[in-house]
């Protein structure tokens, strides 16, 4: 449920297990539900959430949400071995640090994924606002549903690059660059596992004043007219802007101090950089960002990652996604964080235990 846009799917497993998207919908959220960047009016979300779900056949159905970018983190460390309890109290402090306020504001979890030197562990942590956890059960409850997780956005995306069988490339190493409007968030992973996450102001709102600025005289939603051209026309100038100042910038920045707090190596060590969320429905946005990431093969490497590839959805949705089982022209990638989602609710019904989410107390 984002500021604009709310993206709806729905998985399910095929024959041999794998999940399959059935249902997907991207729709506008009403004014009255999120504004300044927050959901403001949970009676509202509920509302809205109960009505869409309505709609898409959804009632009854167990329901993961992902949480706002600011209220979640994931990381993966190297922390002291030790007790449940020892660890988690070692995640708390560095919570701590990253989110503000006392553990007690916090939700925590980790997940091992190996051993390290001198009895460390390495662990994939999760914190979360626990207000903000809170909120999505309650908004969930209210519609008639029940909650089943809460997932942060960087585990959402990984969880659908592997679901899509999308690589890494060389070395096991690839970034998703989920572009929203009101901002970016660039997954780094290694071996299919986000390894970091860093989050920036660069997202469509950007776009939107560099297009202004170009067209002044331009009339009707700039956005929207954007977003729906078949190519970028009159509004090249504008986005190349926006990618060369704005997006390429904060991507390299998140890849660099991940590979600082991880040793992965420089952007050219990456394998495959995946683009998705709204904004990677502007036309011929991987041509436009693959040369201004460097050489080292990275400009042939830039993609749009689309969970259509999980199979034939029914979708619905008011202009971008079409009826009768079609989604409009660049709709799939605005998906992403929802299939990914969706996936983890799945492999958690299955008994998985997926890296990243929040597991509803209760």
């Amino acid at each position: 449920m984002g500021e604009r846009r709310t993206q709806v799917v729905r998985v399910e497993a095929g024959p041999l297990g794998e999940p399959r998207l059935v249902v997907a919908a991207d729709v506008a959220t009403p004014a009255a539900v999120y504004r300044e960047g927050r959901i403001q009016d949970a009676g509202a979300a509920s509302r809205f959430l109960a009505e869409l779900g309505g709609r898409l056949g959804l009632r009854g159905a167990g329901v993961g949400v992902a949480l706002a970018v600011p209220d979640g983190h994931l990381k993966r460390l190297t922390v002291a071995g030790g007790s449940r309890g020892e660890i988690l109290a070692e995640l708390r402090e560095r919570a701590e640090m990253r989110l503000g306020g006392s553990a007690d504001d916090l939700q925590i979890d980790y997940h091992m994924v190996g051993g390290g030197r001198g009895g460390r562990m390495e662990v994939i942590a999760v914190a979360a606002r626990r207000a903000a956890v809170m909120q999505m059960e309650e908004i969930v409850a209210g519609a008639g549903m029940e909650p089943v997780l809460v997932a942060l956005p960087s585990s959402a995306v990984a969880n659908v690059l592997e679901a899509c069988g999308a690589g890494a490339g060389p070395g096991g190493r690839a970034v998703v660059v989920h572009v929203g409007f009101g901002g970016v968030q660039v997954v780094v992973l290694h071996d299919g596992v986000p390894i970091g996450a860093y989050e920036a102001d660069a997202g469509l709102r950007h776009l939107v004043e560099r297009a202004r600025q170009e067209r002044p005289g331009a009339a009707g939603p700039v956005l929207e007219q954007v977003l729906a051209a078949g190519a970028l026309g009159d509004w090249r100038a504008a986005v190349e802007q926006w990618v060369r100042s704005d997006l390429v910038p904060e991507i390299r920045r998140g890849v660099g101090i991940a590979a600082r707090e991880s040793g992965i190596g420089d952007l050219q060590s990456v394998g495959a950089l995946w683009l998705c969320g709204g904004g990677a429905r502007v036309p011929e946005l991987a041509a436009v960002a693959g040369p201004l990431l460097g050489a080292g093969g990275v400009e042939e490497a830039v993609r749009l990652l689309d969970p259509a590839a999980l199979g034939g959805a029914r979708a619905g949705g008011d202009g971008e996604a079409g009826g009768d089982g079609e989604a409009g022209e660049g709709f799939g990638p605005a998906l992403a964080v929802a299939a990914g989602v969706a996936v983890e609710a799945l492999a958690r019904a299955r008994g998985g235990i997926p890296a990243g989410s929040v597991e509803v107390e209760g």
